[in-house]
This record gives C-alpha cells, structure tokens and sequence, in this order.
C-alpha cells in the first residue's frame, strides 16, 4: 500500500501527501492515529519502507517493485511533509 500511494501520487491521482492521508482514512479507513499513509512511512522512515519493499521483492516477486521516488527520497533523506509546514500546523491547531 505504501508503494501505491507514492504512485498516486506521482501519476497525479491525488494532488498532495495530506490529500492521500485524508482520502486513505476517511476512504479505506486507514487508521487515523497512524495519520495517513504518508505521516506513517515517515514515522517508519523511508529508508525502512524501501529496505522492506525489496525484501519483499526479492522474496515475492515484481508486483514489490519500488516506486523510483521511493528510492530517490530515501537516498536523499527526504520527507513528504516539510518540518517547518508541521510546525505551522501544530501552533495553528492550538489556537
């Protein structure tokens, strides 16, 4: 599922990370304490879900092929949420 959600992504399906969290709760009732899937391979880390998706590749097959961006934002230490929009959010729900 976390693959597929990064291939939504990139193929234009859902327009923003926050906008598959939302859709992934309130569609397929992903568990909202986990905050999306997205929030959710961030708490994992990336590096952690790629490293898992090839072990599952290796051992099940193509169907676990990774989504380059997957790969790419694992090399490079990326997030899908910025820490300074997390931060404006937290302070903006506060009040």
């Amino acid at each position: 599922m976390m693959n597929e959600v990064v291939r939504a992504l990139d193929d234009r399906v859902i327009g923003s990370a926050r906008e598959g969290g939302i859709g992934a709760i309130y569609g397929i009732d992903f568990p909202p304490f986990l905050g999306g899937p997205f929030c959710y391979m961030e708490r994992l880390g990336i590096l952690h879900v790629v490293n898992t998706l090839e072990h599952l590749m290796q051992s099940e097959g193509e169907r676990f092929t990774l989504c380059p961006r997957l790969c790419q934002m694992a090399g490079a230490q990326e997030i899908f949420y910025s820490a300074r929009l997390q931060g404006e959010n937290e302070h903006n729900s506060a009040g």
